[in-house]
């Protein structure tokens, strides 16, 4: 509906989503994102502390790839987001991705999330 490319509106949100899964504080999930910061050989620690190495290093990769933080930085038309941001919300809640993320989500919250990205 934007006209952005699958992979940088995903490279874009993945920060982003990272917060909002591990703000829910499920340990298995804190663990599984703690896993990924070793991987990319960011940390020994676990939970919050490793979750925001994560998304930092994240956002770094993304500046360094020429992947803006925002819609606003991407020069998106941000009149278009908020003509189509219901039905933006809608096919968020329906994809197959929302419904399998670890934590549930409502429409408010894809809401914020979409007001976070607009920039």
């Amino acid at each position: 509906m934007l006209h952005i490319p699958h992979g940088k509106i995903n490279a874009m949100l993945l920060p982003l989503i990272i917060e909002f899964n591990a703000a829910g504080q499920d340990k298995a999930l804190l663990d599984r994102y703690a896993k990924c910061a070793q991987i990319f050989g960011l940390t020994t620690y676990s939970g919050p502390y490793a979750v925001k190495q994560l998304v930092n290093e994240i956002m770094r990769m993304n500046q360094t790839m020429g992947i803006p933080h925002s819609l606003k930085a991407l020069g998106s038309d941000l009149q278009l987001l908020a003509q189509n941001r219901e039905k933006i919300i809608q096919a968020a809640l329906d994809d197959g991705c929302t419904q399998t993320n670890p934590r549930k989500v409502t429409a408010a919250e894809v809401d914020r999330l979409i007001g976070k990205i607009a920039g």
